[in-house]
């Protein structure tokens, strides 16, 4: 199974060949997306058990992302506040930004200490089982997340690598497909860095920009269709969705506009 995962991450198309071709192509595919999801879930639980049962510590790490928070703005705006070209509507601005970082300032020691007061409030279960209860579930629902993603891509791509030319079928699609699934192990590093989040996010966008190549790719290779097919067919129907949305959001504003004229009128 490691030379299968490897291979993925190494886009070694020898190896997503030697998965389609395989009986077991859908079970050995499985195994990858169970894999990740017990080590990144395994991951999540522990951190969110540690934060759990150090309470404190994880208040204190809020309270220093918030005041890292208020140094930022408050520098940002400084160096706005020192140019020369600055309208007397960005001066209003500005005071007002002014305003919002002293009331941060000021409420945010009350606000530690509502966090404070909240987390020692009585549970159904007792702390320590509690914070158990929420690791075993972060265990168990991490591969369970993976797999409902992975599906969903599957069918919708599918259908449209089939629109153009595609000829393997689905239980090729979900096995390798799932090899898709093998970058997101640095989804365990992205949560174990959650308390620097442009780093954290950093780390999943690497991941999941990652495993659309590999999913890319698989497409490809199990619809034996060239890369630029293949890639239509994975962005068709997000995009499909994406033009419904914004067709859909116009519609509701002209409706919205529409109502607003004739109770106007």
């Amino acid at each position: 199974m490691m030379e299968t995962f490897n291979g993925a991450l190494l886009l070694r198309e020898r190896v997503f060949e030697q998965l389609r071709g395989s009986p077991q192509v859908v079970r050995r595919g499985m195994m990858i997306v169970l894999l990740v999801g017990i080590i990144v879930g395994a991951v999540d639980g522990i951190h969110i058990l540690v934060a759990a049962l150090n309470i404190n510590q994880t208040i204190e790490q809020q309270r220093g992302v918030l005041e890292s928070f208020l140094d930022d703005f408050e520098q940002q705006i400084e160096q706005e506040a020192v140019d020369e070209d600055t309208t007397q509507q960005q001066q209003q601005s500005l005071l007002v930004s002014r305003q919002i970082v002293t009331i941060g300032r000021q409420n945010l020691d009350p606000y530690i200490a509502m966090v404070r007061d909240l987390s020692t409030l009585p549970g159904f279960l007792p702390r320590p089982v509690g914070a158990l209860a929420y690791a075993l579930g972060a265990l168990v629902s991490t591969p369970l997340a993976y797999l409902a993603a992975l599906l969903t891509a599957v069918v919708f791509t599918h259908i449209a690598a089939g629109w153009f030319g595609g000829q393997g079928n689905i239980q090729q699609m979900i096995g390798v497909g799932a090899l898709s699934v093998a970058p997101h192990l640095l989804d365990a590093l992205a949560n174990a860095f959650g308390f620097i989040e442009s780093l954290s996010g950093l780390i999943g966008a690497i991941a999941w920009v990652w495993g659309l190549f590999i999913f890319i790719l698989a497409t490809s290779v199990v619809h034996r269709i060239d890369t630029g097919r293949a890639a239509l067919a994975v962005f068709l129907f997000p995009l499909i969705g994406f033009f419904l949305a914004i067709l859909g959001f116009c519609a509701l504003f002209l409706f919205s506009i529409a109502s607003l004229a004739t109770l106007a009128g």
